[in-house]
C-alpha cells in the first residue's frame, strides 16, 4: 500500500503500528537528551497521529504539532485530548512552508517525514528536503536544535539505511552538518499473528511472512536520529 494512502485513509491502522514501536523507550530517552527537561515550544513537524508529540509533551514541552493530512490529526487530537488546548496545538501545514514566526520556537523535529521527499519528489528531493529544514531552521531560535528522525531497517539485524536511495539522503544530512546517533526501537505486540497484521499492512506481505515463520513477538526496529544545534 502506498504511504498517503495509509496516512489519509487509514490513519487509525497507522496508530496501532507505531503505538507499537518503542519497546524500551529509547527514542524517549533520545528526544530528553536533545531537547533537555524544560524544552519550552517545541515544533512537530509532519507529526501524523501524534507519537512523538507525545514523548514531548510529556517531557513538559508546550508542542505545536503540524501535519498535511486531516485524518492523521484527528487520531492524535483524540489520542492526546488531554494536552489540548493547554500544552499542544494542532495545525494543518506543509513543513515547506511553516506558518510561524522567525525564532518563534526553542526547537523543531521531523519524525519520518523527509525521507518520503526521496521518493516522492524524486527529480529534486535535496531542494525539497533543504527547503523544510531552512523552514525549521528559520522559526527556531538561536542555539535551539533540530532533529531529523528516520528508519534504519525493520526486522534488519543491524542498524543499516534500508535501501541506496535512502542512505544517499541521509549522506546527504550529514553533509549539512547534521551529526547521527542510532538506537532500537523494536516493535512489541501481544502475539506473532497480531506482529504480522500490523506490519504486514504498512510494510508488506513479505515482512507479514517473515514475522510469521519466525513467530516474532518482538520484532527488531532500527532508528536514526539526525540533529544540528543552530548558531
Amino acid at each position: 500500500m502506498e504511504f498517503r494512502e495509509v496516512y489519509r485513509n487509514h490513519a487509525d491502522r497507522y496508530h496501532e503500528l507505531v503505538s507499537a514501536e518503542d519497546a524500551d523507550d529509547n527514542l524517549r530517552h533520545a528526544l530528553s537528551d536533545i531537547f533537555g527537561s524544560a524544552p519550552g515550544k517545541l515544533l512537530d513537524v509532519g507529526a501524523g497521529t501524534g507519537r512523538v508529540s507525545r514523548l514531548l509533551l510529556e517531557q513538559g514541552a508546550h508542542v505545536v504539532a503540524l501535519e498535511p493530512e486531516a485524518a492523521m490529526l484527528d487520531v492524535a487530537r483524540a489520542q492526546l485530548a488531554e494536552y489540548v488546548p493547554h500544552q499542544l496545538e494542532l495545525m494543518i501545514g506543509d513543513g515547506r512552508a511553516l506558518p510561524f514566526d522567525d525564532d518563534s520556537m526553542q526547537g523543531a523535529v521531523a519524525g519520518w517525514v523527509f525521507g518520503h521527499f526521496r521518493y516522492w519528489e524524486e527529480a529534486d528531493w535535496r531542494t525539497h528536503i533543504a527547503q523544510a529544514l531552512a523552514e525549521m531552521q528559520r522559526v527556531v531560535v538561536p542555539d535551539g536544535a533540530l532533529a531529523v528522525i528516520e528508519t534504519l531497517g525493520t526486522a534488519q539485524e543491524a542498524a543499516a539505511p534500508p535501501n541506496e536511495r535512502l542512505g544517499e539522503y541521509y549522506a546527504w544530512l550529514e553533509q549539512q552538518g547534521f551529526e547521527r546517533r542510532q538506537f532500537a526501537t523494536d516493535y512489541v505486540f501481544t502475539d506473532a499473528a497480531s506482529a504480522a497484521r500490523c506490519l504486514g499492512f504498512f510494510f508488506g506481505t513479505e515482512l507479514e511472512t517473515k514475522v510469521l515463520e519466525r513467530k516474532w513477538t518482538r520484532v527488531p526496529e532500527w532508528t536514526g536520529m539526525w540533529t544540528r544545534q543552530e548558531a
